[in-house]
């Protein structure tokens, strides 16, 4: 699990947004607001937007929302099932409705399968 989570706020463009992901190198980004999270958007949802000329927008007009979340104490057989089903490469993690941390396909991996 990646913790601290960084994250954006949902009054971010998705132009800006693009510029956020390629300096820090990461797929995608949780939109959260006073600590709760609203969404997750990634490099797809971004390509989408940029194919519609729709970068001005903000981040939560291409966000996915009703999102799969697991827990800090979820087993690693959970958080796999969870991502496959919902066919994503990351999950948030949260405690009391916060997010806490961010569990990605490879974390769970290395975890189940250290070299």
């Amino acid at each position: 699990m990646s913790s601290p989570v960084e994250t954006v706020g949902p009054e971010l463009t998705l132009a800006e947004l693009a510029e956020t992901l390629e300096r820090r190198g990461v797929s995608g980004m949780p939109v959260v607001r006073d600590g709760a999270l609203l969404g997750v958007v990634s490099r797809r949802d971004v390509a989408r937007a940029r194919e519609g000329g729709r970068l001005e927008l903000p981040v939560t007009s291409h966000m996915s929302g009703n999102l799969r979340t697991v827990g800090p104490d979820a087993p690693l057989e959970e958080a796999l099932a969870a991502m496959t089903e919902a066919d994503v490469g990351r999950l948030p993690v949260l405690r009391d409705e916060r997010l806490v941390g961010i569990v990605s396909r490879t974390d769970v991996l290395r975890a189940l399968y250290p070299e």
